[in-house]
């Protein structure tokens, strides 16, 4: 305030000259004007006259003189004026786009998973956004924060044209955003980072709508997962922002685990599927879901990804290269995730059950509870596949028990039924265990 207060006085200081100077002029014409007609002689007044003619017409070139002067030199002040004003807007404008990118990656710090980490790398390196862009992100980023918090405990109840206006609203943001680049508002990186945090979390929100909503039907599944897939590989397209930062920027590793996750939730989409809806998926694309999921795997391992993630992954691999039927590779994969992960009793379930499948094979495809009701399955297998159901339900029993440990609240029903089926093949008594069993079973 004192700078704009001492440039308003010493634009009023320039024009005190222009002033005097055309009041003293003025005052002599007066004059002049005045003795001529007090002068009786024509001649004199005559003199006079052309004297004033004279006299006004420099009067009035130093009127005009000290006026150009004066607005010459105010204008060239209103603008160092008005220069300043607009640097001091400029910097609340800064200020306040700071700040708003401060509660935007602050809303992704909140979450613990890798692409919320590989997004606060790529905005915090990109520089500031005009301020309604960060308020369409921050938009965007609540939506995906609360959907999948909501699904998860059944509160959200978003039907399909919801999602669908969201959809809507976020192409018609992206559209706006090429707009901003071609004028140069914002940079190619700035855009590319844009377009890539969208795509995601499009996907993600339409993964956790699929997920977890009752609204959606076995009908709808295969048109939203191709929307999901569709919108992760655009996003992928996008992340190698490492040819528009600084090199130091982001990491091949740091990109790599990010990389690792999308691909891991292409795979895990259809493994949801199945588990959800109960629908038949052809070979064709559970072996596009191993390829996702192992590529994701293949990923990690050279991220220096966290071993528990790593073990999500692998177990998911697992799963696919059952879906494959390539139970070795499922078995070995499941191994894998529970070294990396000791403490996943989901895990240790995945590998108890594929001892349990092995061994309902070892009698002609016939579940547990079909062996213990009927004996006569039983009788039916060689001596030599009775060993090795043997053998797999022993190692079943094994991982069943461990998953018990890892966490107290499950079904015991698992361990009650291969204990009964035990007994029958072995001639070995258990009935304590399976007392023991029961009575926990009905405890909890």
């Amino acid at each position: 305030m004192e700078k704009r207060t001492e440039t308003r006085i010493s634009t009023k200081v320039i024009w005190v000259p222009g002033a005097i100077v055309g009041s003293v002029f003025v005052a002599y014409l007066v004059g002049l004007f005045i003795a001529a007609w007090q002068q009786p002689n024509n001649a004199v007044l005559m003199n006079m006259s052309a004297n004033v003619a004279t006299n006004a017409g420099l009067a009035i070139l130093g009127i005009a003189v000290s006026v150009w002067i004066g607005l010459n030199i105010y204008n060239v002040l209103s603008k160092q004026e008005m220069n300043l004003l607009l640097e001091k807007a400029n910097e609340a404008i800064r200020a306040l786009e700071g700040s708003y990118k401060e509660l935007f990656c602050s809303k992704l710090r909140t979450s613990t998973t890798m692409d919320s980490y590989f997004f606060i790398k790529i905005f915090e390196a990109e520089g500031e956004f005009p301020i309604d862009i960060y308020k369409n992100l921050i938009e965007l980023e609540d939506i995906y924060v609360n959907i999948h918090a909501y699904y998860k405990r059944g509160e959200c109840h978003l039907d399909h044209s919801e999602i669908a206006g969201i959809e809507n609203e976020y192409k018609e943001f992206l559209e706006r955003i090429k707009k901003y680049r071609d004028e140069n508002i914002i940079s190619t990186s700035q855009m590319t980072a844009i377009n890539m945090f969208v795509c995601i979390r499009l996907g993600d929100i339409l993964f956790y709508f699929v997920q977890y909503s009752m609204s959606v039907q076995a009908s709808e599944v295969d048109q939203y997962s191709e929307k999901i897939i569709h919108y992760y590989n655009k996003g992928l397209d996008h992340s190698g922002l490492r040819t528009h930062l600084a090199e130091n920027l982001i990491n091949q590793q740091t990109e790599k685990r990010f990389t690792a996750t999308i691909y891991n939730e292409m795979g895990a989409l259809y493994l949801i599927i199945k588990n959800r809806f109960n629908k038949e998926t052809d070979a064709s694309s559970w072996k596009k879901v191993e390829t996702y999921i192992s590529h994701a795997v293949e990923l990690a391992q050279g991220g220096n990804t966290p071993s528990h993630i790593l073990a999500v992954y692998q177990r998911n691999q697992g799963a696919a290269f059952e879906r494959c039927e390539d139970h070795d590779q499922a078995i070995d994969c499941y191994k894998k995730s529970f070294k990396n992960d000791p403490t996943s009793y989901k895990t240790a379930h995945c590998i108890a059950s594929w001892f349990r499948k092995r061994t309902s094979e070892c009698f002609n495809g016939k579940q547990i509870n079909e062996l213990i009701q009927n004996s006569q399955y039983i009788d039916e297998v060689s001596q030599e596949k009775r060993k090795e159901g043997v053998c797999y339900l022993k190692k079943s029993i094994y991982w069943f028990e461990i998953k018990d440990k890892i966490s107290n609240q499950l079904d015991l029903q698992h361990l009650i039924d291969e204990y009964e089926l035990l007994s029958l093949l072995t001639d070995v008594n258990y009935d304590e265990k399976i007392t023991e069993l029961k009575l926990r079973s009905t405890i909890s």
